[in-house]
């Protein structure tokens, strides 16, 4: 079986603050803006359905579902004024997009630092984060930040059912995923023994002189550059295949449970986020807090009989 369907919607008058078009500076910003009808967002995508069913014999039958779902949105207008410059501007992008810094690596030795900001930083050592200069001032500030990457919601959502029954046993296993968004963290999951706190097992890859290539830049306690400045070295990668169900069950011959007078009796054995496959390991891919400060998907395990009368 096939089932697809494609959507695109134009929506208009949405309900926001015109926080994008007054400054804070005239004290009329945050909760006391009044709210109108004015924002405007697109929305596209799909859905695509995928069924398979088969039966092999008297005794064995298969069964397989496939879902993929798409959906991606685009600011229209939510009142930003006309000389916003473009490299920070919502409008054109999808909704919550993250604006910062473009990193491009870390800093290997002070000739680089002097190359990229002259003598404008001083405090910044090898090991510490090079963010792009975009206007090529050698200064690091409001006018080169930018867009650099989308939400943490997946724009795109996989699920994948399948089962077997053959006589008496049965199998199923469900899969799903998800792609297309990014996590912007911070805090204790960028910088170690924040707030008098632990270190993720990960921090040990930290630059050093004998470790040039390490993922987390130099450990300090004084340079707020590494740490505070939103940037995409911060901004991972978050999407990920999970097996979130798996079951394996038998259920005894009527001839065999005829003695007790049952109708039923299955023997099952189930987990659930058994397996997942992420380029991020540090945290739960589905987790939706920059800090980390998110309780997990737990691992279970069942063990049980059902039995009917």
């Amino acid at each position: 079986t096939l089932e697809a369907d494609y959507f695109w919607e134009k929506r208009s008058d949405i309900l926001g603050q015109r926080g994008a078009t007054i400054p804070a500076t005239v004290g009329a910003s945050g909760g006391i803006l009044p709210y109108e009808n004015f924002e405007k967002v697109n929305n596209r995508g799909f859905e695509l359905a995928l069924g398979y069913q088969k039966e092999l014999g008297s005794r064995l039958t298969i069964r397989a579902r496939l879902n993929v779902s798409r959906a991606r949105n685009t600011v229209i207008d939510i009142g930003e004024p006309a000389d916003k410059a473009d490299r920070i501007r919502q409008a054109g992008k999808p909704l919550y997009s993250v604006f910062g810094y473009k990193a491009l690596g870390l800093f290997q030795s002070a000739a680089e630092i002097q190359t990229a900001y002259g003598n404008n930083y001083p405090d910044l050592k090898p090991g510490d984060i090079h963010y792009a200069d975009l206007n090529g001032d050698g200064k690091i500030d409001g006018s080169d930040m930018t867009y650099i990457g989308n939400t943490n919601l997946p724009e795109n959502i996989y699920g994948f059912l399948a089962t077997l029954n053959y006589k008496g046993f049965d199998f199923s296993m469900f899969w799903q995923g998800g792609s297309g968004n990014q996590q912007l963290f911070y805090n204790w999951m960028a910088k170690p023994f924040n707030q008098a706190g632990n270190a993720l097992n990960a921090h040990k890859d930290y630059w050093r002189a004998d470790n040039t290539g390490a993922k987390y830049p130099r450990i300090t306690t004084s340079s707020a550059w590494n740490y505070d400045n939103t940037s995409s070295f911060w901004l991972y990668n978050m999407r990920y295949v999970r097996l979130k169900n798996l079951e394996i069950a038998y259920s005894l011959p009527e001839r065999w449970i005829k003695t007790i007078k049952a109708e039923k009796f299955r023997v099952y054995f189930n987990a659930s986020n058994l397996l997942t496959i992420s380029p991020y390991k540090e945290v739960d891919p589905e987790n939706t807090t920059g800090n980390g400060a998110y309780y997990p998907q737990q691992i279970v395990y069942n063990f049980g009989v059902q039995l009917g009368f």
